[in-house]
């Protein structure tokens, strides 16, 4: 399957696990300059691949999130053990605060956008809540 990788500055077709891992890659780099974690969508290229995306987010603290979408509703990853209180997130035009039950470590979003690109699916390398009732807009951009 094709993806497409898409934030403020457009969009990337994503079909190999190079072309995915540069794209992490970068936006990782990008975090370096910016106080608050960023995200990035991925979907299927064409509409005969489903209806469904996955989002993440890579925060500053070596740990992101995975959002999952599709018919049957939104979808975050579940962590093993959560700190205490949010971290703050940009997703292009939505700042939001992610609480840290959904954050996992940056090498369990990695895998699952991965296992995302290699089947269409929900990820299976992660525990999943329904939506926290995540507070989108709520924070300041830097």
């Amino acid at each position: 399957m094709t993806l497409e990788a898409f934030d403020q500055q457009g969009t990337i077709p994503v079909t190999t696990q190079a072309e995915l891992t540069e794209v992490i890659d970068r936006l990782i780099a990008r975090t370096a300059d910016v106080e608050i974690g960023l995200s990035l969508g991925f979907a299927p290229s064409t509409e005969n691949d489903g209806r469904h995306q996955v989002v993440i987010g890579v925060g500053k603290n070596g740990h992101g999130f995975l959002q999952y979408v599709d018919d049957a509703g939104i979808f975050w990853t579940r962590a093993e053990q959560p700190r205490h209180g949010t971290t703050a997130y940009y997703f292009p035009g939505h700042p939001f605060s992610a609480p840290s039950e959904v954050e996992v470590p940056l090498e369990t979003v990695r895998a699952g956008v991965q296992e995302y690109l290699d089947t269409g699916q929900r990820p299976s390398c992660a525990a999943w809540c329904p939506d926290p009732g995540v507070e989108w807009n709520m924070v300041l951009l830097p």
